[in-house]
């Protein structure tokens, strides 16, 4: 039998060094032999969390990818075009200014301010960590990391021109967030596992929809099934960022062959009403946040909620999901 975690951590500032403080602490009393993170930035988050875990656990992080999408670059042709028509300086001075809001500098500076250290920024970079003691061998781990194309970012467009600070958000998200999946193929002692780390992109505020997440579940599909063989158990679990009722992600993987932990049984991981980390009224009391495992290798023993404010300390804007499963033919330690 095997026991996973999924939480997202919320890469927010508000009280982050605390919330990962009690999250590594609880993690390790509730012991899963892998976890699924979301939301972990590079820098310091990642730093913290080999150096609490790092004894007990392999971490394997997402890349974030250095290139921008094309909007990333508007601030740099706003500032080119005025310093050099605007204040009528020559071509050098006038690239060196807009050099200053390229995305790869802004990058440089909130990486600065996060974490005290030069490097690329994701804030939706997604971890799995597993436990050494499940390998066959310390290096029998591969890793991939495949953040979504560009095409399919997905971030819902604001619907008006003011405020523009909806604007300055949707910049952010494209330019410092970067949705996509972590993966692990990885030989244990319960046999041969290919693990997905899955951060998908957010619906349009006040919705519970975005058509694009329908386009990133087939991208994590493929590429699944691209490193995986008929023998492989295999867990896809993560921020789906979409409701369980009549959701068409939900289709699609128990259409391809996947099975979801509460198995239409109601929970909840994003709650505005108890969790005071939820700060938005916009969003509905609902699940986001899944496991799941392919049902003709693998069979769930058991699921429940934690880091609830119950079972466990409430460490971020979404409650985490544990879940026991084992290979089918295999007896259940219940």
């Amino acid at each position: 039998m095997m026991k996973v975690i999924t939480l997202n951590l919320w890469c927010e500032q508000v009280d982050r060094r605390r919330r990962l403080r009690e999250a590594t602490k609880y993690l390790l009393n509730l012991n899963p032999d892998v976890v699924f993170l979301q939301e972990i930035p590079q820098g310091d988050s990642r730093r913290y969390l080999r150096s609490r875990l790092g004894k007990t656990y392999v971490f394997a992080g997402s890349k974030n990818e250095s290139t921008y999408p094309p909007l990333s670059y508007v601030p740099f042709v706003i500032v080119f075009l005025s310093m050099l028509l605007g204040c009528r300086l020559n071509l050098r001075k006038s690239i060196l200014a807009s050099v200053l809001v390229s995305p790869r500098c802004l990058s440089m500076l909130v990486s600065i301010a996060l974490s005290r250290k030069i490097s690329d920024v994701d804030l939706m970079g997604t971890g799995i960590l597993i436990k050494k003691e499940i390998l066959r061998q310390n290096d029998d781990i591969d890793i991939i990391s495949k953040p979504f194309d560009h095409s399919i970012r997905g971030y819902p467009l604001p619907k008006t021109l003011f405020p523009l600070r909806k604007w300055f958000t949707y910049f952010l998200q494209h330019t410092f967030a970067r949705p996509g999946c972590v993966l692990a193929r990885v030989d244990t002692k319960e046999g041969p596992f290919v693990f997905a780390n899955c951060h998908l992109v957010i619906s349009r505020s006040g919705s519970v929809t975005n058509r694009v997440r329908e386009k990133q579940v087939d991208e994590v599909l493929k590429w699944v099934k691209e490193i995986c063989d008929s023998n492989h158990g295999i867990v896809v679990a993560g921020d789906f960022n979409a409701v369980p009722q009549g959701g068409s992600e939900q289709k699609k993987m128990n259409d391809a062959g996947y099975l979801e932990s509460f198995q239409d049984r109601e929970i909840v991981t994003w709650d505005p009403i108890s969790n005071e980390y939820t700060r938005t009224s916009q969003e509905p009391r609902c699940q986001l946040d899944y496991v799941y495992i392919n049902r003709d290798v693998l069979k769930f023993d058991r699921a429940r909620r934690v880091f609830d404010g119950s079972s466990g300390p409430i460490v971020s804007d979404h409650y985490g999901i544990e879940a026991e499963f084992s290979r089918r033919g295999s007896k259940s330690r219940i």
